[in-house]
């Protein structure tokens, strides 16, 4: 999930400038960030006011964008942020549940480079990547921020045969965003487990990379940790994910 952060964690992140593309804040910014550059046919789902795609076009990392939601009022929102790109052929607005608008539509609308999969609980995002898959939908890439159930969004994505390409945490207010690009192989891609399944492979290699990725993924850990803390014991998910932060802290502690 994302977790809100004590205040001197806060702070002390805070000094990381965050990313801004494409006029967009720093949420947004994470999840446009690792759409690559030029993809071809973005789809947006739960795109909600369409900032995202609007974003990725000004900034040219999308040469079309498909805003997908399932609700009418939040695709006119999606229309107006859109329009200009609408206007040119450059963007669409769909109204349907995950990827199942590409199903049966015309070039170049009816197969995406990349899926944006944001605002959604781990549980939801899995189920439209299984559904997606057996239409023949899934894209080359997939760029996910779930709410909560990181853990669930891993396997899904592993089951469906994507590799982890990178992951990122950001400041967003007191909250830490975790942000993943998965790519799709054509080997079989093993479930993740341990650090892999519950933090991340592709956050604990970052975290070696410098001091701002070591102190995101510490004060991460944190604030999972204060969680896990007020959780009754005794329950499968928390005691394991206990025992995963736990070893990280001790044995694998990113280097300053």
């Amino acid at each position: 999930m994302s977790w809100t952060l004590e205040e001197d964690d806060r702070a002390r992140l805070a000094r990381w400038p965050a990313p801004r593309v494409g006029g967009l804040g720093g949420r947004l910014s994470a999840l446009a960030l690792l759409v690559p550059e030029g993809a071809e046919t973005v789809v947006d789902v739960g795109a909600d006011h369409g900032q995202l795609g609007s974003g990725l076009l000004r900034a040219g990392r999308a040469q079309r964008v498909l805003a997908v939601d399932r609700s009418e009022s939040a695709l006119a929102g999606a229309r107006a942020a859109l329009a200009p790109w609408i206007q040119r052929g450059r963007a669409r607005t769909a109204l349907g549940d995950g990827l199942e608008p590409l199903v049966g539509a015309e070039p170049p609308w009816g197969k995406a480079a990349c899926a944006v999969l944001a605002g959604l609980g781990g549980a939801a995002i899995a189920g439209i990547l299984d559904r997606a898959a057996a239409s023949g939908a899934l894209p080359e890439t997939v760029v996910t921020q779930p709410l909560t159930g990181h853990h669930l969004v891993r396997l899904a994505l592993a089951r469906q045969g994507y590799a982890a390409r990178d992951e990122r945490l950001d400041l967003d207010g007191r909250r830490l965003v975790a942000t993943a690009v998965h790519v799709r192989t054509a080997e079989p891609v093993p479930a993740p487990s341990g650090p892999a399944l519950w933090i991340g492979a592709a956050l604990v290699a970052r975290a070696r990379t410098g001091a701002r990725e070591a102190e995101h993924l510490e004060a991460w850990c944190r604030a999972q940790r204060r969680w896990l803390d007020r959780c009754p014991p005794g329950e499968r998910r928390t005691d394991r994910a206990r025992g995963v932060l736990e070893a990280l802290g001790e044995a694998d502690r990113p280097a300053e």
